[in-house]
């Protein structure tokens, strides 16, 4: 046993706690017994010292009596051998058992590097600290080089935000709002509300850096969520840029006859159709021309809206001539043997062939429908 005599003694005395006996030494006085050495213990009169299992150590191996002199490593520290102190886990790296079990801190992989959205830049915590509002930290904990300093954090990008601490990505704007990344305040990332609505005639999608607006032909009255929400012009109307809030009304005297089925009819007032000869749109945003009434004729060969504004526009036949369809262009002289004296006063009088009247008993006319002065 741990024991030793003095030269001459009777009785041999006991090796203190925390030391051994030296086997090879033939004891004298308290010499024969070596201390323990840094992390081992033993009992009094032990012959060996025992190594503190693995995840824990001993400061001082005078005090080691038994094994509960033995202290498990605190959080964010390990052990792997006898040691008189544990061992940090390192920055990026934590460990949170609350120092009861060794078995937790026995090795250096029981130090966990942080999860992602969370760095440490102390060597031994019990936990890594939350990215801010605003940023994010992508990371799968795989590297603690990648968590190990508060800067591994990221602002948000453009179109997004973050208005949790911890986040691993960033939450995106939604459609209709955008957010310009400024990339230098978290501050302009850190809420919901960072994110701007965009302005009527405009469109965004999830997570986007800026609007953009309605296409030429398109508009929109509220933000929309993406150009599909655009609304192409209707007929008799059309618009001119990206971004337009509503449509312009082509003027009097033209027409758009499309049926909102193609942007590209409308995004230009050259879209918009001067009436052709015989027809006129009295109105703005006219989608067809109206077609003069018989017993009248427009010939205006369709360059100048100020002659197709307006059914003033279209002209009663003048003596000698009548028109019996819609729509006309000229009317017709009146055939040989006929005429007309009407001055051009009622359309009704010019609506018909037998508005014509055949010369009286004893008359001719000879013309070949050439000139309508020989029949009015």
């Amino acid at each position: 046993s741990g024991k030793y005599s003095a030269i001459a003694s009777e009785t041999c005395i006991d090796c203190e706690a925390g030391k051994r006996l030296i086997i090879s030494e033939t004891g004298v006085e308290n010499e024969a017994c070596a201390v323990c050495e840094i992390g081992q213990y033993s009992a009094i009169s032990s012959v060996s010292c025992l190594n503190c299992e693995t995840g824990k150590f001993l400061t001082d191996s005078a005090t080691g009596v038994e094994a509960s002199a033995c202290t498990v490593c605190a959080s964010g520290k390990y052990s792997t051998g006898p040691v008189n102190s544990c061992s940090d886990c390192g920055v990026g790296k934590y460990l949170t058992d609350d120092g009861v079990s060794a078995s937790e801190h026995n090795m250096i992989e029981k130090c966990l590097v942080c999860s992602a959205g969370t760095y440490m830049e102390a060597p031994s915590a019990a936990a890594c600290d939350d990215c801010g509002l605003g940023k994010y930290l992508t990371d799968d904990a795989v590297a603690e080089i990648h968590h190990d300093e508060e800067a591994d954090c990221s602002i948000c990008t453009a179109g997004m935000y973050s208005n949790q601490t911890g986040l691993a990505t960033c939450v995106d704007c939604v459609a209709g709002k955008y957010l310009t990344n400024v990339g230098t305040s978290t501050e302009f990332h850190d809420d919901e509300s960072d994110c701007i609505i965009c302005d009527a005639g405009h469109h965004s999608g999830a997570g986007a850096a800026n609007c953009e607006g309605c296409s030429a032909g398109k508009y929109s009255e509220v933000p929309a969520d993406e150009e599909a929400d655009c609304i192409i012009c209707d007929s008799g109307k059309y618009s001119i840029g990206e971004g337009s809030t509503g449509c312009i009304d082509c003027p009097a005297g033209t027409f758009l006859e499309n049926e909102a089925t193609d942007k590209g009819f409308h995004d230009e007032e050259s879209d918009c159709v001067v009436c052709s000869h015989g027809k006129y749109s009295g109105a703005p945003a006219s989608s067809t021309c109206v077609d003069c009434a018989v017993g009248k004729f427009l010939e205006d060969n369709a360059v100048d809206i100020l002659d197709h504004d307006s059914e003033e526009d279209c002209v009663i036949c003048a003596a000698g001539k009548y028109v019996d369809v819609e729509g006309a262009s000229a009317c017709v002289i009146c055939a040989s043997g006929k005429y007309l004296i009407d001055l051009a006063s009622n359309a009704g009088l010019h609506d018909e062939v037998k508005d014509c009247s055949n010369c009286t008993a004893g008359k001719y006319l000879t013309d070949d429908g050439t000139d309508e002065t020989l029949h009015d």
